[in-house]
């Protein structure tokens, strides 16, 4: 029984081992609790999408060395000398296919990547081994310490897997400088985020509070070093990459071969030259990769201080490289600023930011820390950016409150920042689908045919005169040489080259210099309004208010009205202005806005922060006259609360002495006080409020005493709970000296113009006791001792709510405090101050801003918004919008005047400090009451409406995108040029779909009374409007960004035709301006794209010209960066991208017809038994087509913009005709001169030389053939430097013209003057004793006729549009290529278009 048992035991550990040797033998790795099935053996399993459907779409293809595949690779390899290897190294994807085979993503260890554009990148699957605690989601585990490596099983046994110790792994690969890692448990590869993606705000406040030491290695480990660098090869491998280039590899296989047909001179010179040329290269390369290293290097190398956990869970500080920075690190933001190197989003505190180098917006911007009531969004770089402090930024300073610091959240690093997205762009520009660039690689594979042709011609030569074979090889592989020249790629790009300095000179820099050519064919071009085709600084021009349910006579100074209007209010506290090295900083319409109510902001200096390491609120007031002489006599009582220890000292300018008090005063208190509580003889006063400005004067005459009761009274008025901050010492002037005997206790301030804010440590709420009665005065007295003790001793416990507070300064702004009773009299006033709680901030979706205030003394708070006034109209009530307010606002938007409109709403009174904090935005954004308009007006820049009819003369379209209101934007529109007067403007109006309604649109007049009133109703914000008379005037569309969503959504077939005729985009969100780009494009529009770069991101980068206006050299929001802030830089791009796509063209022709001018030479000479000589050669290549191919480009583009296009077609018809009538030509010429010699009478045919010598290339053919076609490059070198339309005359061209004197007259003179020196020098036959002057007229004759012909065939014959006409004649071109000229076409063939006054149904679906 006992065998039995032992052999059915023996059997299921057999059958166990056999079931986990199968499972061994097919696996190669395996993660914890993962299932491996099917999918991860097979190679169907070898490729992945990435990020499918967007431009960042990527493609994986997995391969694994094959060993057989590999071993023929290399032999065959050094059978053809290298030449496998050096293919694979400029294709690297032929050498994986050559020596590997394909595989599941599992185990693959390299990958052929292509991207969204075609192209294809080879790049390494990396595995680094990582420790026990590595976060699972990214660990992959082997059984052998090799035996799977980079995915590879090596031939590991059964028992090895068996024994040997799980190891783990993490593999990924890295594309452009970012890193994707396998996931296991999806078996595939994914891109690794930081916590930029799918974070919550509530995780962002919640869950970071800094990381251990070995937390943060295996982050970094994960992430990588937080650096962007740029690698700055050195020369020896910057030498062996240039020699390895196609260019060179030709070169160096040309020499070789010129050296075998003994033109050992030529050779050496062409040698020279390379050489020369390398040295250059290198140099200007390694200077371009240092001078970009250097621009991002420096983030790299500054500390920062960040948040440990200790192992004790306690939290401290550690200053650390900001290289060793990982998602999810804690950093303290200094107070004096630093340059970021890292995106990270603020929790606490705020920040001042320079943005210019991300946005273009040179204007600094505040950054606000996310708060709890935003805890339940997602996070999102976009959507959260005025939260946000992104890498690259210059953080100028911070605001903070008490002693805690300014933090924030690293949630991207490296290369996955915005400042690594610039850089990644400048390494990686995306390709162009510019047919200019397909058509010139398709033009080098004509010419490769016709030299297959000349070959084949020149061995047929070769072996009829019974040469070599050797010479037979090498003279016919130089035709390739010949015919096509190494240097014609990079005569491509000659031109874009110069066009580039050139508009840097001009202070456009330009970071892809591909889209030079592009915008060659611009068709269209999007403006941004404000700041872009207006003035970036508005002027009030006035104010609204509203009175008795309408708005009043409008009010030019608004200064004039009352402190206490809520119109004026909402504009003193509703922006977020700033002080920056003492000047006032902002969003401009804040400024005016702020500046309109002439009242003052003070800031505390970076001495006061210092000193004191606590917030000093911001105070804003109106420039006043002055305090009052004296303080205005009154019974107002302040407010000693039981359970309270506050104290506020503030500048009222008082003389409170305890000599003069009344019973009931605080000296009558004290003095029934028996026994006082001992307490120091000195405390000392942090001041949190910093001194007022000269503006605002202090009475001479007035002392600076005041009573701890007052203090306290103050706090409590204006509603702040208490705070204890720990009190560092200060200067003896800024002491409160206590009096040895407790009825003279006073607290004196030297510095009579500091105020001082304490902040309690409880749950935030209002001092709900201070209105309490006081049960007996031995309680209040000990209540002031023990106020003043605590203030002295100091507390670390604080609440980190500090507002900013908005006061006038004027005698009427004081006013009376709320009458309670049982408290102190004092003889003062209280000054009316509003303290701003929480700011909401503007936001482009939103197009509002709001903040939540309070006044002093009030106890409950306020919200002021502004924004667009439809916005706002639809979150005020229905009551309280004003009878005639759509009418007052048409009457100012159709007049080009900017309005804002401002709104208030009284918040409950049981809404607490700290509620504020938390409560979300869309809770108090409601229920408003209408309280005015701010009108402001928008001035055009002067070169505004010049460009934009110097671009309408150029039949290049105008748009303007903007988000501001659609009918200030058409009234821009009209006054710039965009729209001209006699032209009409239709708005769209949309509604959604209802319930069994479809969605309909319906296209008004703009300037209708109807359009007018409904544009009033808060309800209609999707209009358009246009006018169109019987005569079917020229029309315009114009669109809100409401009823663009809803145009996209509902009626998608109806986009061509409103883009195709859209001029006004107004309220379009940043969003929509890229769509709208990308709508515009798919109709075939070559679409440009200029703005300010704060909002138009998105359409700059999607635009095929994106022009930033800014003052950084280079930003991440546009391929081009223009420094002068106007948009007269979109016409001298126009022009310069003209005048490269011309230049490019015509030094592409001139190489290709070089090549033909010397193939056709070098074909007739093979018919003579001759050839070149190494001096002509040397003086043809060098000194005639390399300067005039270098200086032909020199020519500067015009100034003036004209309706033609340059062609950007290569392979078109014209340039075809003029290329191949040129050929003809070039053919005729020389065949004609060649044909003159040989009926000359005395002339002597060439004869072959004998087997073993060298050919007699000192002949007569020679010297015909040479004379001819060295005025023949002259010749095309002329016909090929046009300069109306797109460039200067050629005369212009000073280095140019010069070098087209210099070597036509060398020519002459060896074709008139045959010295004997010069024509054995040059190798040229000549006759000393007849200098034969017919012969060489004649040939000057036929020079100059091909002179003549050529020139006018390709000025009036390949350059007409009688010629362009033709071919579409020929080719049967009935209809337009573009899409949107059929769009256009269609549109004038319907009659019913556009419909006025008829609704167009669209879709139910929502």
């Amino acid at each position: 029984m006992k065998n039995k048992t032992d052999k059915h035991d023996m059997v299921r550990r057999l059958s166990w081992y056999l079931y986990l040797n199968f499972r061994m033998t097919n696996m190669t790795y395996d993660r914890l609790d993962e299932e491996i099935g099917a999918d991860d053996s097979g190679p169907p399993n070898h490729k992945q999408v990435l990020h499918p459907g967007t431009a960042e779409e990527l493609t994986l293809h997995g391969y694994q060395l094959s060993p057989g595949k590999a071993f023929f690779y290399y032999v065959l390899s050094v059978i053809l000398i290298g030449s496998p290897v050096l293919f694979s190294y400029w294709k690297p994807e032929w050498g994986v296919y050559w020596k590997r085979r394909k595989c599941p993503l599992s185990q693959a260890d390299i990958l052929i990547i292509t991207d969204a554009d075609g192209q294809l990148k080879v790049t390494p699957v990396n595995a680094e081994e990582v420790d026990a605690n590595f976060d699972p989601q990214y660990a992959v585990t082997s059984h052998h310490e090799s035996g799977v490596a980079n995915g590879i099983q090596n031939g590991a046994t059964d028992s090895t897997h068996l024994t040997r110790p799980v190891q783990r792994f993490m593999r990924y690969f890295v594309y452009q400088h970012i890193r994707y890692i396998w996931m296991p448990h999806k078996k595939s590869f994914s891109c690794l985020y930081g916590y930029d993606n799918n974070t919550s705000i509530s995780s962002l406040l919640n869950d970071f509070r800094g990381f251990s030491v070995e937390e943060q290695m295996q982050r970094q480990q994960l992430y990588g070093r937080n650096v962007i660098t740029v690698e700055v090869k050195s020369y020896i491998n910057l030498l062996v990459t240039e020699i390895l280039n196609p260019f060179y590899i030709f070169q160096i296989a040309s020499i070789i071969l010129w050296s075998f047909d003994n033109y050992v001179l030529y050779a050496a010179c062409i040698f020279f030259v390379s050489c020369l040329s390398v040295a250059v290269s290198l140099f200007e390369t390694r200077k371009q990769s240092q001078s970009v290293h250097d621009m991002v290097e420096a983030s790299n190398t500054s500390d920062v201080i960040v948040l440990r956990m200790t192992s004790e869970k306690t939290t401290v500080e550690v200053q650390t490289s900001m290289a060793d920075l990982v998602p999810g690190d804690i950093v303290v933001i200094p107070p004096n600023g630093c340059i970021m190197a890292c995106d990270a989003v603020l929790i606490s505190g705020n920040a001042i930011v320079n943005e210019s180098m991300l946005t273009g917006e040179s204007v600094p911007v505040t950054k606000t820390p996310v708060t709890a009531s935003e805890e339940k969004e997602i996070y999102s770089a976009e959507r959260h950016k005025r939260h946000t402090l992104f890498c690259g930024t210059e953080v100028i300073q911070t605001r903070y409150y008490g002693t805690a610091q300014v933090l924030a959240v690293v949630v991207r690093t490296g290369f996955s920042t915005a400042k690594g997205e610039l850089v990644r762009s400048i390494l990686y520009p995306r390709p162009l689908d510019f047919k200019f660039y397909k058509d010139a690689m398709k033009f080098i594979g004509f010419m490769f045919m016709v030299a297959t042709i000349g070959m084949t011609y020149s061995v047929y030569i070769y072996i009829m005169h019974k040469e070599t074979v050797i010479k037979t090889l090498v003279r016919t592989l130089d035709i390739v040489t010949i015919v096509v020249p190494p240097a014609l790629p990079a005569a491509m790009t000659v031109g874009t080259y110069y066009a580039q300095n050139r508009l840097k000179k001009k202070g456009i820099f330009c970071i892809s210099p591909p889209r030079i050519n592009v915008s060659g064919k611009l068709k269209l071009v999007c403006f941004d309004k404000t700041g872009t085709l207006t003035e970036d600084g508005l002027e009030v021009w006035g104010v609204l208010e509203v009175e008795q349910g309408k708005l009043s006579a409008p009010v030019m100074d608004a200064s004039s009205i009352g402190h206490t209007s809520h119109l004026v209010a909402g504009m003193a506290t509703c922006h977020s202005l700033t002080y920056l090295h003492g000047n006032l900083t902002g969003d401009p319409l804040d400024v005016k806005m702020f500046e309109a109510t002439k009242w003052a902001m003070e800031e505390p200096s970076d001495e006061d922060t210092q000193r004191f390491d606590n917030l000093i609120p911001t105070i804003v007031r109106p420039p006043a006259t002055t305090y009052p002489p004296n303080p205005v006599p009154s019974t107002s009582h302040t407010i000693l609360p039981q359970n309270s220890s506050q104290v506020l000292l503030h500048p009222s300018s008082l003389v409170i002495d305890s000599e003069n008090l009344q019973s009931n005063s605080l000296s009558s208190i004290l003095n029934e006080k028996s026994q006082p509580r001992a307490v120091p003889s000195s405390i000392t006063i942090p001041p949190l409020l910093p001194t007022l400005p000269s503006s605002c004067p202090v009475p001479q005459n007035s002392s600076s005493s005041f009573t701890q009761p007052f203090c306290q009274s103050y706090h409590s008025l204006f509603g702040l709970p208490s705070y204890h901050p720990q009190a560092p010492p200060c200067p003896p002037s800024n002491t409160c000296a206590m009096s040895p005997h407790p009825t003279d206790t006073v607290c004196t301030l030297v510095e009579s113009t500091a105020s001082v804010l304490h902040l309690n440590t409880g749950d935030g709420e209002a001092p709900t006791q201070s209105e309490k009665k006081f049960t007996s005065s031995t309680q209040d007295a000990r209540f002031v001792e023990q106020t003043l003790e605590e203030a002295s001793l100091g507390n670390s416990n604080y609440d980190q709510v500090a507002p900013t507070i908005v006061r006038p300064c004027t005698k009427e702004s004081y006013i009376d405090p709320p009458d309670i009773t049982n408290v102190v009299e004092t003889a003062m006033q209280v000054p009316y101050e509003i303290g701003i709680v929480r700011q909401f901030p503007f936001s482009s979706n939103s197009q509002r801003m709001s903040v939540m205030v309070r006044v002093l003394g009030r106890q409950f708070m306020d919200l002021y918004v502004k924004g667009a006034p439809e916005v706002v109209q639809s979150l005020c009530n229905p009551e309280t919008l004003p009878d005639d307010l759509g009418s007052i606002l048409t009457q100012y938007t159709v007049q080009g005047f900017r309005v804002i409109a401002l709104a208030h709403r009284t918040l409950d009174t049981k809404l607490s400090w700290h509620a504020a904090q938390r409560i979300p935005r869309d809770q108090v954004e409601k229920d408003l009451t209408f309280v005015g308009l701010l009108i402001l007006q928008n001035m055009l820049k002067q070169e505004t409406t010049p460009v934009i009819h110097q671009l309408k003369a150029a039949n290049i379209r105008s748009v303007m995108v903007t988000g501001d209101n659609i009918l200030t934007a058409i009234s821009v529109a009209r006054d710039c040029g965009m729209v001209d007067v006699t032209d009409s403007v239709l708005m769209a109006k949309v509604t959604p779909p209802v319930t069994g309604q479809a969605s309909t649109l319906t296209f008004e007049p703009v300037d209708t009374p109807d359009i007018l009133v409904q544009y009033a109703d808060r309800t209609d914000n999707g209009d358009i409007g246009l006018k169109l008379d019987d005569n079917r005037t020229r029309y315009h569309l114009a669109v809100t960004g409401k009823a663009w969503g809803l145009i996209c959504q509902y009626f998608p077939d109806l986009v061509p035709r409103i883009v195709a005729r859209g001029t006004v985009f107004a309220r379009m969100s940043p969003d929509q301006k890229a769509q709208l780009v990308e709508e515009l494009q798919a109709i075939d529009y070559i679409v440009g794209m200029c703005g300010d770069g704060a909002n138009d991101c998105g359409a700059l980068k999607a635009a095929h010209v994106g022009i930033s206006l800014s003052e950084a050299e280079a930003s991440v929001a546009a391929p081009f960066t223009s420094r002068t802030n106007n948009i007269e830089c979109v016409p001298r791009i126009v022009c310069e991208g003209r005048c490269a796509l011309t230049t490019n063209f015509s030094v592409f022709k001139y190489m290709a017809l070089y090549s033909i001018i010397q193939f056709v030479s070098v074909l007739i000479l093979y018919t003579a038994y001759s050839n070149l000589t190494d001096p002509q050669f040397l003086y043809i290549d060098l000194f005639i087509l390399t300067v005039l191919a270098v200086f032909m480009g020199y020519t500067g583009a015009t100034s003036k913009l004209v309706p033609e296009k340059p062609l950007g077609n290569l392979l078109g018809a014209v340039n075809l005709f003029s290329v191949g009538s040129q050929i003809v030509l070039v053919i005729v010429a020389q065949v004609a001169a060649y044909f003159y010699l040989l009926h000359q009478s005395w002339f002597v045919p060439n004869t072959p030389t004998p087997e073993g010598e060298q050919d007699n290339t000192k002949s007569w053919e020679t010297a015909a053939i040479f004379y001819t076609s060295v005025f023949q490059y002259l010749t095309l070198c002329i016909v090929f430097s046009p300069g109306h339309p797109f460039r200067k005359p050629i005369y212009t061209n000073v280095w140019l013209t010069i070098s087209l004197l210099s070597l036509t007259v060398i020519s002459l003179l060896m074709l008139m003057s045959p010295w004997p020196w010069l024509m054995d020098f040059m190798q040229i036959k000549s006759d000393p004793d007849d200098p034969l002057i017919m012969f060489r007229i004649t040939l000057l004759l036929i020079v100059c006729i091909h002179f003549v012909l050529s020139l006018s065939v390709e000025h009036f014959l390949a350059s007409s549009r009688f010629l362009k006409k033709f071919f579409q004649w020929v080719t049967c071109k009935r209809v337009p290529k573009n899409k949107y000229k059929h769009v256009l076409q269609d549109m004038e063939e319907d009659c019913s278009w556009p419909p006025i006054g008829t609704v167009i149904h669209g879709t139910h679906e929502a």
